[in-house]
């Protein structure tokens, strides 16, 4: 009896390992696909892009004017050498037009653009 509970522990141990190893393996994919996002977005706006965006989920130090579910933090630097950012997320619930998403587009700490994350990149 004590040998079956010891292997039942040990394969849900593995279990949980690979289900948490899949998990951050999605949450990275994602964060790679944001930061192509992120690149894509910035070339729509006229600053060429070295390709070095990174992103993260930002739980902590959000911004006020950030009442949303999600808020993602993503920087890296254009073909000219500046530093670019990409900060925003899902709004609780729209702004007064009706945006679901706010993303602001900063070059070296000055807000170069917002967008809304309304169209297909």
């Amino acid at each position: 009896m004590k040998i079956k509970n010891t292997l039942q522990l040990i394969a849900l141990s593995l279990t949980l390992s690979l289900t948490l190893s899949s998990c951050a393996s999605l949450l990275g994919m994602a964060y790679k696909i944001a930061a192509t996002k992120a690149d894509k977005i910035f070339e729509k706006k006229g600053y060429e892009m070295t390709g070095d965006m990174v992103c993260k989920r930002e739980k902590k130090d959000v911004p006020s004017q950030f009442k949303t579910k999600n808020y993602i933090k993503c920087s890296g630097t254009t073909k000219d050498n500046r530093r670019a950012e990409f900060n925003g997320g899902e709004l609780l619930k729209p702004d007064s037009a009706g945006h679901k998403s706010h993303f602001h587009g900063l070059i070296n700490g000055k807000k170069a653009f917002l967008d809304y994350g309304e169209e297909d990149i």
